[in-house]
């Protein structure tokens, strides 16, 4: 294992904080008119976002896999579906599983030789993320 792995941490962000604010999702650049992968948590039942995401964007992916605190495997397997479906933003609604994931697809996918050895400077992601929180934690 290196000594110490050093690199740099640049999150351009942009935040709405208020009531409703979920709905205005299909309104967004990264959305409109993208090829969206969309990830939520088990039993998300609000059909009415996934629907107006369906209208804004021009193609979405439903992410049908989950896991609390989501593995490297598992994101490294989503990257494969990312780059077949050609998506452009990742869209996450839920607490820390859901919103690490997509994080997690999108940065896998500008670094797939990643490995916790990796001595080679990163590269940011390419791919948008788009998360709405619905935990304080």
């Amino acid at each position: 294992m290196p000594e110490s792995v050093s690199f740099d941490f640049n999150i351009p962000t942009h935040i709405v904080f208020r009531t409703g604010a979920v709905n205005e999702l299909n309104d967004l650049d990264e959305v409109r008119g993208r090829r969206c992968m969309f990830f939520s948590y088990a039993g998300f039942s609000r059909t009415d976002i996934v629907e107006k995401l369906k209208a804004s964007a021009s193609e979405l992916l439903v992410v049908d896999e989950f896991e609390e605190n989501p593995s490297d495997a598992l994101a490294r397997r989503l990257v494969r579906r990312a780059r077949e479906f050609g998506a452009e933003t990742m869209v996450a609604i839920g607490g820390g599983s859901s919103i690490d994931l997509a994080k997690a697809v999108a940065w896998f996918d500008a670094n797939p030789a990643y490995t916790p050895e990796s001595t080679a400077t990163m590269n940011p992601a390419s791919i948008a993320v788009v998360a709405v929180p619905t935990t304080a934690g």
